[in-house]
């Protein structure tokens, strides 16, 4: 009887997880729709970011702009850059399909770094709950980008 009281117990924790991952999700998708282009965004720099991807995907590891976050993102972009690119390249060279589409490969960076947050910010409540068997710290940790300095600065 205990067990199956642990069980419904660590199920509905699981699922109260997933509360904070979902409008994070639904936050930065209306975050994204709202903006509709990103060269009318003034929110990072994010072409500079385009085309050091592009640069890495290309196979040339000089960039041009070297700032926080820098290389993890770069990295990111051309991954995933260099998958769309296999799959809607439509015979272009690689670095003129991204100066033709770069709204579209944008848009798709964007959608990935959304998804590796939301996957993320589950995984770390997930990991904290499992170890310490505490929710109120699970939600915690899940709530700590909202704590970020920058972001009490801007809002």
């Amino acid at each position: 009887m205990k067990n199956t009281v642990e069980m419904k117990s660590i199920q509905n924790g699981k699922l109260l997880l997933f509360i904070l991952p979902l409008f994070y999700l639904l936050t930065a998708c209306l975050f994204i729709y709202s903006i509709r282009y990103f060269y009318i965004a003034n929110f990072d720099s994010t072409y500079v970011y385009l085309m050091n991807g592009t640069n890495i995907a290309s196979g040339h590891l000089m960039v041009g702009n070297n700032e926080h976050p820098g290389a993890p993102v770069e990295i990111i972009t051309a991954i995933v850059i260099f998958i769309k690119h296999c799959f809607t390249g439509n015979g272009n060279i690689l670095y003129q399909d991204v100066l033709l589409h770069p709204e579209s490969y944008l848009l798709t960076c964007s959608a990935v770094l959304i998804m590796l947050f939301t996957i993320g910010s589950y995984f770390a409540g997930a990991y904290i709950f499992r170890h310490t068997g505490n929710m109120l710290l699970a939600l915690l940790f899940q709530l700590s980008p909202l704590f970020y300095r920058e972001m009490v600065q801007k809002t």
